[in-house]
């Protein structure tokens, strides 16, 4: 008897990963954050993630509060992350751009992503589109990688499985 024959499909030509930042505020007072790094074709590379207590809330703009928060997350996960992705992106509804315009400098390009989604009875998320807040130019460097994780649907899902991961690590602050 002879084994069946096959060939294994050879894996995307493109090399590196693409982060992915969330950020959560559960009802306690803590807020998380983390870095999840996939590769072209979806898969795992690294999940950073850190919590924090926010100072003394009553002092400060509730914009300001936020900004601040994900200030200090994202200088812990980026320190901790042990590989730096090709890019990063955000939700768009989530960061606002100061955050990398007057906070934060990075040497990779930041985009953030808005979601586009189905109209009808269960609104599905379909896609999205990217707004480059820092190095467009070195964005478009990376299009092969863009057309890879768009083409494999990986443009938005990913921000949901960071926030899973984060679900998992901390189940205590989302049972009431």
């Amino acid at each position: 008897m002879s084994p069946i024959p096959f060939t294994n499909t050879p894996e995307e030509d493109v090399v590196g990963s693409v982060g992915y930042l969330k950020f959560l505020h559960p009802p306690a007072n803590d807020w998380l954050g983390a870095l999840f790094l996939i590769d072209a074709m979806g898969s795992p590379v690294e999940f950073t993630y850190a919590r924090m207590r926010p100072p003394y809330s009553f002092m400060w703009r509730a914009d300001d509060l936020r900004v601040h928060c994900q200030m200090v997350l994202c200088s812990a996960v980026f320190g901790t992350c042990p590989s730096a992705p090709l890019v990063i992106l955000c939700e768009a509804e989530e960061v606002a751009p100061t955050l990398f315009l007057e906070h934060i400098s990075v040497d990779i390009p930041v985009g953030l992503v808005s979601a586009t989604k189905s109209a009808g009875e269960g609104e599905t998320i379909v896609g999205g589109s990217v707004s480059w807040v820092t190095a467009p130019e070195a964005a478009s460097s990376s299009e092969s990688f863009f057309v890879a994780i768009s083409g494999h649907g990986l443009l938005t899902e990913p921000f949901s499985r960071a926030e899973a991961g984060l679900r998992e690590v901390y189940p205590d602050l989302f049972t009431s």
